[in-house]
């Protein structure tokens, strides 16, 4: 069990570099939140300090369910035809990381390059240079998947254009996603075997509306397998 103190606090340090650390459009919707509940079900020992040594666990756990969540919102944007994770290193410090990130991200001149498979490198120097963040440009180095584009302020010799394109920009998803109401699993009826079978509306209070239609709004639901090539899109 843990005190709703403590479980505010490790929601406020974990969404940072999780729900805090997307963009799809770069706008926040009326309805974007984030919510945390425990139930108090396990009848596990209480945990009143922050400090306690037990929370160590849980609070790796949290942020990796966190950013797995945040990662699939980021994936199933409206529109979304790619999924970009932006990786920024040996910055100053973790601000200008992020002020980085999010100028990369959110500029519509490297959206658009990246939706039509063109690795203009140039659009994100653009974006690294209007974060306002100082940076050494001799010592600047950019790379898309495992292609070094940038190499200490210059163009790699090594930079292959076509292969960047070819083996990062138009690589496909190759899966399903195994979730009732999905194109694999169209039929939603699905729904009543696992609430029936997993007795979800008692364990978890997650109801279901007459149309299979889930309550709260933000529950998922899907069959999820254990396998180490198991993957949702490339997360």
């Amino acid at each position: 069990k843990i005190s709703g103190n403590i479980l505010k606090r490790l929601l406020k340090k974990n969404i940072q570099n999780s729900f805090n650390a997307i963009s799809c459009d770069g706008d926040t919707s009326t309805n974007d939140m984030v919510s945390i509940f425990s139930t108090g079900c396990a009848n596990n020992k209480e945990i009143k300090s922050y400090k306690d040594k037990k929370l160590k666990d849980f609070d790796k756990s949290l942020n990796t369910v966190l950013k797995n969540l945040a990662k699939r919102i980021a994936a199933d944007g409206e529109g979304a035809s790619k999924f970009v994770i932006i990786k920024v290193e040996k910055c100053k410090n973790e601000n200008d990381a992020k002020k980085i990130c999010f100028s990369i991200a959110n500029s519509p001149l490297v959206k658009t390059a990246f939706a039509g498979e063109d690795p203009n490198w140039g659009r994100i120097i653009m974006a690294i240079g209007k974060a306002k963040v100082k940076i050494k440009i001799n010592k600047l180095n950019i790379n898309i998947g495992s292609f070094k584009i940038i190499e200490n302020g210059k163009i790699s010799p090594n930079y292959n254009e076509k292969l960047t394109v070819n083996e990062i920009l138009k690589e496909k998803y190759q899966g399903i996603r195994p979730a009732p109401g999905y194109p694999a699993c169209p039929d939603h009826s699905e729904k009543n075997n696992i609430w029936k079978i997993l007795d979800v509306e008692k364990n978890i209070g997650i109801t279901l509306t007459e149309n299979k239609a889930m309550n709260p709004a933000s529950s998922i639901c899907g069959w999820y397998f254990s396998h180490p090539n198991s993957k949702y899109f490339n997360l």
